[in-house]
């Protein structure tokens, strides 16, 4: 179990498992047919050892092919391991921590059943501070909280008995199984604050992004026609800029009017070396109407321009107004 994404979690298994069992039935019998009745395998015990031997074998090799050593961590475990190593470096590895990822204990090298140090959900699904105590620390992942869990992370967000202290996030966005951006969040529990968890957020999310080097472009911009290209930025990338220091190029912008069909319209980015491009990526315009930022991962990107541009593909008449644009190259971290 585990894989096509059924992560081996125990309600996939409890209905699966006795479907298993009868499968294999058919197999036994299938053993016992008059097919195997040939030379030694006339003897039923004969054939019963190996056909055990086989599947013994098939057990032991299964899991290395599966999860082959030594092991590679993707980006979503690289952001909960980031997490952890940062609580362990803290004063509040030293306190009692509940988890949602069952990875969580095994590296925090923590007995999982040792409920005083260490506690898999919360019971309490509405009032989550009456489940737990002053000085507690929550580590709240967007892929097993809110399902496994039973928690929307506006739970603690909003709750003033529960106080933000760190976020962490793959370098490029992850989606998770619930369609969610993969995201770590660690909170404390405390007494009562009035201060807000959504601010706390911004600025650690800014925090992220080291040595930042931002784009001049306007700050607001009408788009109106049917013209294919339409230029927001045409930047040659000189020294200050440092692009082979950067791993990300950071865009942001609102939308206050838009109208026409976006469903082909898109945000280009090109890096370019003497009239060559090295490099270009593309998001449709229209993951701005849900979320008003897109990072762009960039890596090892040898150029000395940089052009961002809107791409009208069919060329039909749109209108867009967005306001608040920014735009900057980074070394973003976990």
């Amino acid at each position: 179990m585990g894989n096509k994404s059924s992560l081996g979690l125990i309600r996939v298994l409890v209905p699966v498992l006795p479907l298993a069992a009868a499968s294999g039935m058919i197999g036994l019998n299938f053993i016992d047919s008059s097919v195997f009745e040939i030379s030694f395998f006339k003897r039923k015990f004969s054939r019963y050892l190996i056909f055990f031997f086989i599947i013994v074998v098939a057990q032991v090799i299964q899991p290395w092919i599966q999860l082959p050593i030594p092991y590679k961590f993707n980006e979503s475990d690289k952001v909960l391991i980031s997490a952890l190593n940062w609580i362990k470096g803290e004063e509040y590895f030293k306190k009692k921590i509940f988890y949602f990822d069952v990875f969580v204990p095994f590296y925090l090298n923590l007995n999982p059943y040792d409920t005083s140090r260490i506690r898999e959900g919360i019971i309490n699904k509405k009032y989550p501070e009456r489940d737990t105590k002053i000085g507690d620390v929550i580590v709240y992942d967007t892929r097993y909280a809110p399902i496994e869990g039973g928690l929307q992370l506006e739970v603690f967000m909003k709750n003033p008995f529960f106080q933000l202290i760190n976020y962490f996030s793959p370098i490029v966005e992850e989606k998770t199984l619930n369609e969610r951006a993969y995201e770590v969040y660690i909170f404390l529990r405390i007494d009562k604050s009035k201060e807000q968890s959504e601010r706390v957020l911004d600025s650690i999310k800014a925090a992220k992004y080291l040595n930042a080097f931002s784009i001049p472009i306007p700050e607001s911009m009408l788009i109106q026609g049917n013209s294919e290209f339409v230029d927001i930025c045409n930047l040659e990338l000189n020294q200050k800029a440092r692009i082979d220091e950067k791993n990300i190029l950071h865009i942001s912008f609102d939308f206050t009017q838009f109208s026409g069909d976006l469903s082909n319209v898109g945000l280009c980015m090109s890096f370019e070396k003497q009239d060559s491009i090295i490099a270009f990526f593309s998001v449709p315009i229209d993951h701005f109407l849900e979320r008003n930022s897109f990072d762009q991962f960039i890596r090892s990107i040898d150029a000395n321009r940089l052009k961002i541009f809107i791409w009208n593909m069919d060329k039909k008449y749109i209108s867009l107004r967005v306001e608040n644009i920014s735009a900057f190259l980074a070394k973003k971290v976990y």
